[in-house]
């Protein structure tokens, strides 16, 4: 623990360095190729695009709940939030509690089929710190919830970046995410239906499930207080700015120093989580366009859900048949396959074998 913490100085305090920010950009023929395969009949610069209509429309209701919270700056109201979070030994019982929460919230508006089984077998880990340089916040590891915790042997500083970083306000909109209606559901179902189609898994379902909860959440009134609605602002600007960041790193339009500026000044985050999620989003751990993928497959799964849903309260411009429960069942049971081929799966649609990825679901 002693050494741990000599490296520490040595390294910051002596020698002035974090770990370093290294990528190396595929190219526009790069990201090209990648969203063929991905069945995403969009250029890089037309998602860009799209994920800055959402960056601002966030922007706008961000303004609103700095006034609701009686703060005067998006950092003011931030620092609030950050500041309101559970202790060390308290963070399992928060996570706990705001998984309650969700599920019940779920229940009460029968949103989606959640399997007693689903229900009961998941858990609560922790994150050493050595996780820290990559994952700052709650993340799911099959079938925990990982907290990220922190070292007798971190500077104090850190440790109260590691407690800011997973506050109340945050875990509200975090756990859900991650746990039910998010990916521990969404993990479980893929164990139980159409296994055979593991090999064409794609991030813009995965990922793009949790963030179409996010935004169904929103609209279900999920978010009681503007603390509450504050967050999930800041989670879904924070998607947003992924897809912005990400490509335009791929494209050779921004280098890292500039992406974790874009995240720190554009974003709301403090420094050294912002460094954590770039050099996640430009390391070889992840596919380049993963990061895209979580607003992206949210606004393609979005689009779906007005189309083949019927009108209800908080899914009101709604024009399907289905209702929200049917619609999100017998998602979970086809497997993790492109968005695109859900969409003619649930329109019950016979593809010709020259088919080719044309729905532009933005429009």
């Amino acid at each position: 623990m002693e050494m741990a913490g000599l490296a520490e100085y040595l390294r910051k305090d002596i020698a002035g360095m974090d770990a370093p920010l290294v990528g190396q950009p595929i190219g526009a023929d790069g990201i090209r190729t990648a969203l063929q395969k991905e069945m995403i009949p969009y250029s890089a610069e037309e998602l860009v695009d799209i994920a800055s209509k959402e960056f601002a429309w966030c922007e706008a209701e961000m303004e609103k709940a700095v006034r609701e919270m009686g703060c005067t700056t998006r950092d003011e109201a931030l620092g609030k939030i950050r500041n309101n979070h559970p202790t060390s030994d308290g963070r399992k019982a928060a996570v706990v509690a705001s998984a309650r929460e969700s599920i019940r919230f779920l229940k009460q508006r029968n949103l989606i089929t959640i399997p007693l089984l689903a229900e009961n077998n998941w858990g609560v880990g922790m994150t050493g710190p050595e996780m820290r340089e990559t994952l700052p916040y709650i993340s799911y590891r099959k079938p925990r919830l990982m907290v990220p915790y922190s070292s007798e042997s971190m500077p104090p500083e850190d440790k109260a970046v590691t407690l800011r970083a997973n506050n109340l306000a945050f875990l509200h909109i975090l756990t859900p995410h991650e746990l039910i209606p998010g990916h521990h559901l969404q993990t479980f179902m893929a164990d139980r239906h159409a296994t055979y189609r593991y090999p064409f898994s794609t991030a813009f379902l995965i990922e793009g499930w949790a963030i179409h909860w996010e935004m169904l959440l929103w609209d279900q009134g999920y978010l009681d207080t503007p603390e509450e609605r504050m967050a999930a602002l800041f989670w879904r600007m924070h998607r947003s700015a992924r897809v912005i960041v990400s490509l335009k790193f791929h494209l050779g339009e921004m280098s890292p120093s500039q992406m974790t500026t874009f995240l720190v000044d554009r974003v709301g985050h403090e420094p050294a989580p912002a460094a954590a999620e770039v050099r996640r989003y430009i390391g070889s751990s992840y596919d380049p366009l993963y990061q895209a993928a979580y607003t992206i497959g949210g606004l393609q799964l979005r689009a779906l859900q007005k189309e083949l849903t019927a009108p209800s309260p908080g899914n009101e411009d709604a024009r399907g048949t289905l209702t929200l429960r049917e619609f999100h069942d017998r998602i979970l049971r086809l497997g993790p396959i492109p968005i695109e081929l859900i969409r003619a799966s649930l329109k019950k649609e016979t593809l010709p074998k020259d088919w080719k990825p044309a729905w532009r679901f933005s429009e």
